[in-house]
């Protein structure tokens, strides 16, 4: 998705479905690349492709800007607004364009010039892994580096565009194909002082040659691929798949006016034509994205400890914001300003890499997944009301920013955060937006502004505000000093994490509490939808009422996870219970019903809804073609024409996506998985066999193989790559579990029951390796045990007849 990490060559295998917009392959922490300083950037997954530079690095096409001069007059039925261009703005929002110019947005990306390269191109060099790179002027004046290219040797490159400005500033260089490729080598912008003013490796642990996919000129890499939706105004991607080639275009380079507001040429048509004063539902030819931040906030008496709206701020202001400053997937270039995310993206749930257990932020996730987990944001607050918009600054400085809405006598004293005044500690920020470095140097607040729990810590493993700072202590001193300070109801106050944590760790037994969550109204709406989303893998048909109900949600992620849940439900009650959202207004919800019912005949589609389903099917695929570029996007058509009996084109795209990238994991698989079910194994074994050639240290490739081998009758070795798959992966229980039923089918019954019981202890929760040991054990005489394992699946599923009648059996025994 955008705004993902990059596949790591060898390590945990995606799954064999990807959902839209799930990244394909796994994460590499390494890989945070590619962002505007400043700016919440697109990063992520890219294809190897060994390229050459062109003799002269062409400039990117713009898309005309209609000049406030040429605006057209309005017609009975005018056209769809057109981008007019910043400077048409100007003129009428003079304030709001002085302090947009010169912000990050408006430096976001930029012509590499004298004024605008930060950087020591006066023959700076920079070494990292042996390769030495230099940075120069070229006899003409142009911005140089000398560094390895595809094949691994130097060579010199221009720069063709600068990338963000503070804290760093990253290059831009051209390569054939419309390809724009971001060195790895940023410039360190901040005072010497600081520990800036020089050059420094975004990966600098690891060694990164021209033959790993991760290298700056191979797909992950990308400009159009990663980063450019989020730093040009009104950017298209233009890439085509037949040539695998990029014509994009942008109105202007940077983050403009209109990447905001949309299209203003209607807006300029409205001021032509009209006089102050003006009335309050004349359509001004824009969306309105007023927060009404200095006149909303209100103490409601001096003994008041919080401020309070007077109503409601419209969403569509945030909402534009969190376009960018997300972990998302992109569904479609097409956005309507102000609309919900997820009618244009797909947004990252709160889970592993990405966050951790309590939803802290882990991995870059770009503010707005923290932000909608906050009171804050539950109690209405705006992006704007701590940011001025156009400038992005802060709208007042310190802790005078949380004292418009705190009362400072209240929280702003030492009885409060028990910390010297005036010193770090005293700043709310630092206790409750501990910040992380990304991009090696950039420091970014955690936007979930959450109360320090070092109990979760030792719980769960989360980090702590505390002892970020206290890095000498561990998480139960600073528990204990809470309990001085605080006494200890802090600690009985309930947290969402826990049950999200259970989900990602304790299988089935979770599923309980996630559904409670998912349903529970105070909890915020991502909350929701990632307890909604931790539950898929567990729901049964006793569930189906309480996923009906979330289907009715009026937060489209949460209705987005719900759709999940239907996915192992038979093919009528998906039909009842999905297909009214196939006319849902929003696209992430219609795409994810059309992909859930894409494998249901059309004769059981009600007639009224077929029409619906073909529509949203469409743009599904839509939205998969516009992603073409991304292996993932090819994995994910690919299996939806698998789903839809059109088995060639599912080849086709598994095909491609290798193609892209030869370390694409979920494409071997997959494809291997088509041909298993056309019976022609021994093209499944050649993909699978091509794969691990590639990619010899992957679980998943080593576990597909086995069951290929064993469905050919060769069981000595199938029980190889099965041992081999649970080696490379102990955190995999169904591994372990297939394992350890070869080693039982070939006669090692002790064996089995000893990787077993230790897959146990990892996996205590997993029924599969359970329902493996209670047989095991009964086969082998050992009625105590067999009990014992039993009556830890009672534990589990307690209102399951089944296991209430084995247990009865073995009491009896």
């Amino acid at each position: 998705m955008s705004k993902r990490s990059p596949p790591k060559p060898g390590t945990r295998a995606m799954p064999a479905a990807v959902l839209p917009g799930d990244a394909v392959t796994p994460t590499r922490k390494r890989n945070r690349f590619l962002l505007l300083a400043g700016l919440a950037l697109l990063l992520v997954i890219a294809v190897l492709d060994v390229v050459t530079m062109p003799s002269v690095a062409p400039a990117l096409p713009a898309v005309p800007v209609v000049a406030a001069s040429d605006a057209a007059a309005p017609a009975p039925a005018p056209a769809a607004a057109t981008y007019v261009g910043a400077s048409s703005c100007q003129s009428c929002h003079e304030s709001e364009f002085k302090a947009w110019s010169g912000s990050h947005h408006q430096l976001a990306m930029q012509d590499a010039t004298a004024a605008t390269v930060l950087g020591d191109f006066a023959d700076g060099r920079f070494t990292q892994q042996g390769v030495e790179s230099t940075f120069f002027r070229s006899a003409d004046g142009k911005f140089m580096v000398r560094t390895d290219g595809p094949d691994g040797k130097l060579a010199d490159y221009p720069i063709r565009y600068t990338f963000g400005v503070y804290p760093l500033q990253q290059y831009l260089i051209a390569f054939p194909g419309g390809r724009y490729q971001v060195l790895p080598i940023a410039w360190d912008a901040r005072p010497k002082s600081e520990g800036g003013q020089r050059w420094f490796h975004l990966y600098p642990d690891q060694k990164i040659d021209h033959q790993d996919p991760l290298h700056w000129t191979g797909i992950y890499q990308n400009w159009a691929l990663q980063c450019a939706e989020c730093h040009s105004t009104n950017l298209r991607k233009g890439y085509d798949a037949a040539s695998n080639s990029y014509q994009t275009t942008f109105s202007e380079i940077n983050v403009a006016c209109e990447s905001c507001h949309g299209p203003a040429s209607a807006h300029l048509d409205w001021a032509g034509r009209s006089k102050p004063p003006y009335a309050a539902d004349d359509d001004k030819g824009l969306p309105s994205l007023k927060s009404g931040w200095q006149e909303a906030w209100r103490f409601p008496g001096e003994s008041a400890k919080f401020a309070v709206r007077d109503r409601l701020a419209d969403p569509a202001g945030m909402n534009s914001c969190g376009a960018c400053h997300s972990r998302r997937g992109t569904l479609t270039e097409a956005r309507k300003v102000g609309a919900p995310l997820e009618d244009s993206h797909r947004l990252a749930m709160l889970t592993a890499p990405n966050y951790h257990p309590d939803g802290q932020q882990r991995e870059e996730v770009y503010v707005w997944g923290s932000f909608l987990q906050s009171k804050m944001h539950q109690n209405g607050v705006t992006c704007m009301d701590c940011h001025e918009p156009h400038s992005q600054q802060l709208r007042a400085e310190g802790n005078a920013l949380c004292t418009r809405c705190h009362q400072a006598s209240e929280f702003d004293l030492p009885k409060h955060h028990q910390h010297k005044a005036g010193g770090k500690g005293a700043e709310c920020v630092t206790c409750h937006m501990p910040a992380q470095n990304y991009m090696v140097i950039h420091a970014r607040p955690d936007h979930s502004l959450r109360v320090p729990r070092p109990d979760l810590s030792i719980a769960l493993g989360s980090p702590n505000a505390c002892t970020q700072c206290h890095s000498d202590k561990d998480a139960k001193w600073a528990a204990t000093a809470m309990d001085k300070w605080y006494g200890k109801a802090w600690r009985e106050r309930p947290h969402y994490g826990t049950v999200l944590h259970a989900g990602q760790t304790q299988g089935v037994r979770a599923l309980p509490s996630l559904l409670e969550l998912a349903g529970s109204p105070a909890a915020p709406a991502i909350v929701r939808a990632t307890a909604a989303t931790l539950a898929q893998p567990y729901v049964n048909p006793d569930t189906l009422p309480a996923t009906r109900a979330l289907l009715q949600d009026t937060d489209p992620s949460v209705r987005i996870a719900a759709l999940g849940m239907l996915a192992p439900v038979d093919p009528l009650n998906r039909v009842l219970s999905a297909s009214p959202l196939l006319s849902d207004p929003v696209l992430g919800v219609r795409i994810e019903a059309a992909r859930l019912l894409a494998d249901v005949p059309g004769s059981q589609i009600p007639s009224a809804r077929r029409a619906a389903r073909e529509a949203a099917l469409q743009e599904y695929v839509a939205s998969l073609e516009q992603e073409a570029d991304w292996p993932s996007a090819n994995v994910n058509l690919g299996n939806l024409r698998l789903r839809q009996g059109r088995v060639d084109e599912a080849v086709a795209a598994f095909q491609r996506a290798i193609t892209l990238d030869p370390q694409a994991v979920g494409a071997y698989v997959n494809l291997a998985d088509t041909w298993r079910q056309q019976g022609r194994d021994p093209e499944a074994e050649k993909v699978l066999r091509q794969g691990l050639a590639v990619l010899p240290r992957n679980a998943d490739l080593h576990h597909a193989l086995g069951l290929l081998l064993t469905r050919k009758g060769e069981s000595a070795a199938a029980l190889q790559e099965f041992a081999e798959a649970a080696r490379l992966a102990p955190d995999n229980a169904r591994y372990a579990y297939v394992e350890a039923i070869a080693l039982h089918s070939g006669g090692k019954r002790d064996a089995a029951l000893a990787l077993l019981r230790s897959a146990n202890k990892r996996h205590p929760n997993d029924l599969e390796i359970l329902s493996a040991l209670i047989s095991m054990s009964r086969e082998a005489g050992d009625q105590g045990a067999a009990l014992r394992y039993a009556r830890k699946a009672a534990e589990i599923l307690p209102n399951d007849p089944n296991v209430k009648r084995l247990v009865s059996e073995l009491e009896g025994r």
